[in-house]
C-alpha cells in the first residue's frame, strides 16, 4: 500500500474544503503516515508430478497466497522499532475449501529493534540458519531442490544478527520452548563475510529439537555474482545422520531469469537423494511474474530406485 500517496491525495482533499483547517489536513497526513503498511500476494499454480510406483497428480493449486501488515517507527535517532505480522494458507484457488474449513494460519509474526548494536526479534520468523545458510530451497517458486538437514523451527524464536563490521557480521538464534515437556531450547549460532560479489556464511544448529542424542548440523554458504550471473553453493552436514550439498546457478537478462539446481544427499548408510531443478521466470511488470519450472529426482532407499518428476506453469501478483 502506497501510504504516501493515499495521504497526499485525502490531505489535498481536505485542504480544498473550508470546512478543515490546513492544520487539521496536516493532522490527518501524519495520521495516514502512522498506519501499517498492508502487502500480500495471490500465486496460482497448475502442476503435474509422477512419482513411480505412486501415480501421477495434477491441478491448479494455491502456491502461498499471503497477506501481511508491517509496521517501524523511530524511537530516538539511534534506535527504530519494528513489527509484522503474515497469514497464508489463503486456498485462492478454491474458495469451497476455505468454506469448508479454515486454512488460514499464521506465517511470521515478530517484533523487533535495530539500531548501531544490530537487529534483535522476538517472535515468528525465518530462523537466521535459513537467512544466511539455507538459502537455495526458498529461490525456488513451486519445487525445492535441497534437503535441509537444521532442524530448530520458526517459532518462539530470540534472534539477533549485527550490523557489518569490516564486512564481517555475527547472527544467533535461541527457540524458548514453552511446552511442559523438558525444555530444550534450541539454539544457532553464525558467522557471515561479504565483500564486493562474494558472500559467504557458515553456521551451527544444535538440532535439540530432535532429542538429547542428536547431533548438530554444520551448514557452509558462499555466493559469487558475476555480472548478469550468479552462482550458490551450499553444504550441510550432520554426524550420523546425512550430508548434503546443492548447487545453484541463475542467469538473469532484461526481464527473465532461467535458473538451475543440483543437489545430492547421502544419508548414514547407503541410502541417498538427488534432484535437478529448472525454472524459467518472467516480470510481466513490476508487480507481475510468470514462470515455469520442472524437477527431476530420484531416491536409493535400502537399495531400491524411485524415481520422480514433475512439472509446473504457475503467476504471482503481489503488492
Amino acid at each position: 500500500m502506497k501510504k504516501s500517496i493515499i495521504a497526499s491525495a485525502i490531505a489535498a482533499t481536505v485542504i480544498s474544503t473550508s470546512a478543515y483547517s490546513m492544520e487539521t489536513a496536516s493532522e490527518l497526513a501524519a495520521m495516514l503516515e502512522s498506519m501499517p503498511t498492508v502487502y500480500g500476494n495471490v500465486q496460482l499454480a497448475w502442476g503435474h508430478g509422477d512419482e513411480e510406483g505412486v501415480g501421477g497428480t495434477d491441478g491448479l493449486v494455491d502456491n502461498g497466497s499471503t497477506i501481511g501488515f508491517k509496521h517501524s517507527h523511530q524511537i530516538n535517532d539511534d534506535l527504530k522499532a519494528f513489527v509484522k505480522i503474515e497469514f497464508d494458507g489463503l486456498a485462492a484457488d478454491d474458495k469451497a475449501t476455505s468454506k469448508a474449513g479454515s486454512t488460514i494460519r499464521l506465517d511470521e509474526a515478530f517484533f523487533g529493534v535495530q539500531g548501531d548494536f544490530g537487529r534483535v526479534i522476538v517472535g515468528s520468523e525465518d530462523s537466521e540458519f535459513e537467512k544466511n545458510v539455507a538459502t537455495i530451497n526458498n529461490h525456488w517458486e513451486f519445487y525445492g531442490s535441497t534437503r535441509d538437514l537444521y532442524t530448530t523451527g520458526e517459532g518462539d524464536l530470540v534472534q539477533y544478527a549485527s550490523n557489518s563490521m569490516d564486512g564481517f557480521k555475527v547472527f544467533a538464534a535461541v527457540e524458548l520452548d514453552s511446552s511442559e515437556a523438558p525444555r530444550q531450547n534450541p539454539f544457532q549460532l553464525g558467522l557471515g563475510y561479504s565483500v564486493d560479489a562474494l558472500t559467504v556464511a557458515l553456521a551451527y544448529d544444535s538440532n535439540d529439537g530432535q532429542g538429547d542424542d542428536a547431533d548438530g548440523t554444520i551448514g557452509l554458504h558462499a555466493s559469487y555474482a558475476m555480472d548478469n550471473f550468479k552462482v550458490t553453493g551450499e553444504i550441510q552436514t550432520q554426524n550420523d545422520v546425512a550430508d548434503s550439498i546443492a548447487l545453484l546457478g541463475v542467469y538473469s537478462a532484461g526481464a527473465n531469469q532461467y535458473s538451475l539446481g543440483l543437489s545430492q544427499t547421502d544419508y548414514e548408510g547407503d541410502d541417498k537423494s538427488s534432484a535437478i531443478v529448472v525454472q524459467a521466470l518472467h516480470n510481466v511488470s513490476s508487480n507481475t511474474y510468470v514462470y515455469a519450472t520442472a524437477k527431476f529426482a530420484s531416491d536409493e532407499v535400502s537399495n531400491v530406485d524411485t524415481d520422480s518428476k514433475g512439472v509446473a506453469i504457475g503467476a504471482t501478483y503481489y503488492f
